[in-house]
């Protein structure tokens, strides 16, 4: 089965929204990084368990065609049966790993691994098992 991905202007406003109400991810605006939202009709798994989204760093060499500093993809299929609220924590998860290193001579972009399972903010905020699992 191909997949096909588009660029989602819903998953867009609901992470406006997101960053808007977390003050540790408004970080990301005032730093002007270019974050962009997608879909994916892919039923995507990783070590036999459901992804529902996942962010990914766009390497320099794509910028030129890619206005994004980071992209993130919601994975449809996994993620039907979320609420409003929770796939509103699903993408502050997944804004949790935008990320920049800047331990060298210039920062970079990085995708930030999970501080434990998930992100403490996540788990402290809304639970182990925000997805209903």
């Amino acid at each position: 089965m191909r997949e096909n991905v588009e660029m989602s202007d819903l998953y867009t406003r609901l992470a406006e929204n997101v960053i808007r109400e977390h003050p540790d991810l408004q970080w990301i605006g005032k730093a002007d990084i270019a974050v962009g939202f997608m879909a994916s009709d892919k039923p995507k798994k990783s070590n036999g368990r459901l992804v529902m989204g996942e962010c990914i760093r766009v390497k320099d060499l794509y910028r030129s065609f890619c206005p994004f500093d980071f992209l993130i993809v919601i994975y449809e299929q996994n993620t039907e049966y979320l609420t409003d609220e929770q796939m509103k924590i699903l993408l502050y998860h997944e804004l949790l790993h935008v990320g920049i290193d800047e331990s060298g001579e210039e920062p970079k972009y990085v995708v930030r691994p999970h501080d434990i399972e998930d992100f403490r903010s996540v788990i402290a905020g809304y639970g182990l098992d925000w997805a209903g699992r």
